[in-house]
């Protein structure tokens, strides 16, 4: 018998999910905009991610260059 803290019988579907790269365009849509989702490798997904975060070291290298 199962209690209230054990897992749901059966789990829940998923039917996608949103990579690390493209979550920063996500946290900044609107409520009630309309999105759509397209397939992803996990080598794009991996190739994207780490565009991104050297995008965001070079601009944090930038920035501490100004001082």
């Amino acid at each position: 018998m199962l209690s209230t803290d054990a897992q749901t019988l059966g789990g829940y579907p998923l039917i996608g999910c949103v990579i690390s790269a493209d979550l920063r365009f996500l946290a900044q849509l609107n409520p009630g905009s309309s999105v759509s989702f397209e397939a992803s490798g996990l080598i794009e997904a991996r190739a994207l991610a780490k565009r991104q975060r050297a995008q965001f070291n070079a601009l944090l290298y930038a920035i501490g260059d100004q001082r």
